[in-house]
């Protein structure tokens, strides 16, 4: 098990490469979402993570919320095919929709 943590910052649009090796099984990708360096606070905040990947095919799922945190549990089937993979979150409460801009697993 490969378990990662990252911190995305909503204004900050840098794209952002975490390696993982082909054929991981299951592992645990949690995220600090931040705008402009701060904790954004994810209370009342449902997420749900979208994968693309290198056969150009989509994958979406919820994700849980622990700690502040947005808990990606990436299954096995993100990494059969060397490529990038490429994913963003989407954070939704009552009152907005908070897109994050796009991430990628490099798969190796």
């Amino acid at each position: 098990m490969s378990d990662k943590t990252i911190i995305l910052d909503i204004n900050k649009n840098i794209l952002k490469k975490e390696k993982y090796k082909r054929y991981t099984e299951n592992s645990l990708l949690q995220v600090i979402i931040k705008e402009n360096g701060k904790d954004i606070d994810l209370t009342n905040y449902t997420a749900k993570v979208y994968f693309e990947l290198p056969d150009k095919s989509i994958l979406n799922f919820p994700c849980d919320i622990v700690d502040n945190k947005v808990n990606i549990n990436l299954t096995s089937d993100l990494f059969l095919n060397k490529g990038n993979v490429y994913f963003e979150i989407i954070l939704n409460n009552s009152i907005q929709k908070v897109t994050t801009f796009i991430t990628c697993l490099e798969i190796i």
